[in-house]
C-alpha cells in the first residue's frame, strides 16, 4: 500500500490532446508550494494565473486552484491545475512537482484519500471508477444514483428492516 502521509500528483483528465488538462496534487500539507510556485500564499478556493517554469526557456501559464483540508474531494489540501492539454505539457508540470516533493499518484488513489478521511463512504468511492466507465445511460444514472448516496441509503434501510425482522 501506498503512503497516504506524502503528497501525490496525477493528471485527472483523459489522456491525449485537449483544450484543456487538469492535474491534481493532494497531500496533507500543500504551504510549500506557494514558495516552489513564487506565490505570496495558496488560498482557498482562490484561483490564481501563474506561469509555471517547467525547463529551460518554456513556461505554461496556468490556473491554479487551491482547496484547504479538509474542504476538499480528498480531505487533504488540493491544487489543481489546468494547463493546455497537451501531453508534453503534462509530464513537464508532473515531472517538475515530483522534482519538489510529489510522487506520483496509483490509480483510484486520490478516491481512497478521500475514504481514508471520511469524504466518501466505500460504495461513493466504488460509484466514482462506475461513473467514469459507464457505456450507457443505464449503467450512467446508476453510478450517479450510488455517487449521491441515493443507493447506500436504501441499502442502510434494508438493512434496517432486516434487523427489525430477525
Amino acid at each position: 500500500m501506498q503512503n497516504i502521509s506524502d503528497n501525490i500528483i496525477a493528471c485527472s483528465s483523459p489522456l491525449g490532446r485537449g483544450a484543456i488538462s487538469l492535474v491534481r496534487v493532494s497531500g496533507p500539507d500543500l504551504t510549500f508550494l506557494s514558495q516552489k510556485l513564487k506565490v505570496k500564499n495558496l488560498v482557498d478556493k482562490k484561483v490564481i494565473v501563474k506561469e509555471i517554469q517547467l525547463n529551460d526557456g518554456f513556461k505554461e501559464k496556468c490556473v491554479l486552484t487551491f482547496f484547504k483540508g479538509p474542504n476538499s474531494f480528498t480531505g487533504e489540501d488540493v491544487l489543481e491545475i489546468s494547463c493546455h492539454g497537451n501531453p508534453l505539457i503534462v509530464e513537464l508540470i508532473i515531472d517538475s512537482f515530483v522534482d519538489i516533493g510529489c510522487r506520483r499518484a496509483g490509480p483510484g488513489e486520490f478516491s481512497l484519500r478521500g475514504f481514508i478521511n471520511g469524504k466518501l463512504s466505500f460504495l461513493e468511492a466504488e460509484a466514482i471508477d462506475d461513473l467514469i466507465n459507464s457505456e450507457n445511460k443505464l449503467q450512467l444514472n446508476a453510478s450517479a444514483r450510488s455517487l449521491s448516496g441515493e443507493f447506500e441509503k436504501k441499502v442502510d434501510t434494508c438493512i434496517n428492516e432486516l434487523l427489525k425482522l430477525r
